[in-house]
């Protein structure tokens, strides 16, 4: 089953995280009738496992860090599972799922907004006080695993980027989707695209350009 694997990254020859979502989708789908669920379940993952490398990069290179990345995969897939009978084929099952995975990514943005924590200090009843640890990401497996996929200067300096410029360069310059895709998969105007993209690659240049060979 798709859901048990560790699917392989085509781009590292290194395996992706472990996104176990036979419990979730299970449950969901014993609500259904059996024999047709396990339809649909079984034609869903036939169609999303070919997708699997393409979602994982988006959502890393959309969230910056492997935990994020792993939750925004597991609620996309999740979420695909759910909204599969509205897919009707006029648009590719990677497109269709790149657009879930933006507006699931925007949903899991708010939902961290309003749950931030105030200050790095929790302050208990009895007057003590405790840090909040914070994670080592120089120790984090998947940022080693996922390192070849981008040298560190070009992630630090996509990383700098807001959400919005960040999204249309992964979509266009990494994922390699034309202007079109972009615009459907975000649901922004073509032009909105074009001057996003425009400016992104602006502030790339600036934050790589010591690191920019010259042309002479």
């Amino acid at each position: 089953m798709l859901f048990n694997k560790r699917p392989i990254a085509a781009e590292t020859g290194q395996l992706s995280p472990v996104v176990n979502l036979t419990t979730r989708i299970g449950n969901f789908a014993l609500r259904r009738a059996g024999s047709e669920a396990d339809t649909r379940r079984a034609a869903y993952e036939a169609l999303l496992e070919p997708c699997w490398d393409p979602l994982w990069r988006y959502a890393y290179n959309s969230t910056n860090n492997s935990e994020d990345a792993r939750d925004l995969l597991s609620e996309t897939a999740l979420e695909g599972f759910k909204s599969f009978g509205q897919f009707r084929g006029d648009t590719s099952f990677l497109r269709w799922m790149y657009r879930i995975m933006t507006t699931t990514h925007i949903d899991m943005l708010r939902r961290a907004k309003r749950h931030k924590a105030q200050s790095l200090e929790v302050l208990h009843e009895d007057g003590s006080t405790d840090l909040l640890e914070i994670a080592d990401e120089a120790a984090d497996p998947e940022r080693i695993v996922l390192g070849p996929m981008l040298s560190e200067p070009v992630h630090k300096a996509l990383s700098a980027l807001s959400d919005e410029f960040r999204a249309v360069v992964v979509l266009a310059d990494m994922e390699q989707l034309d202007y079109s895709e972009v615009s459907d998969i975000l649901q922004i105007p073509l032009g909105t695209v074009r001057s996003r993209l425009h400016r992104a690659r602006s502030l790339l240049r600036k934050s790589l350009v010591e690191y920019v060979e010259p042309p002479w």
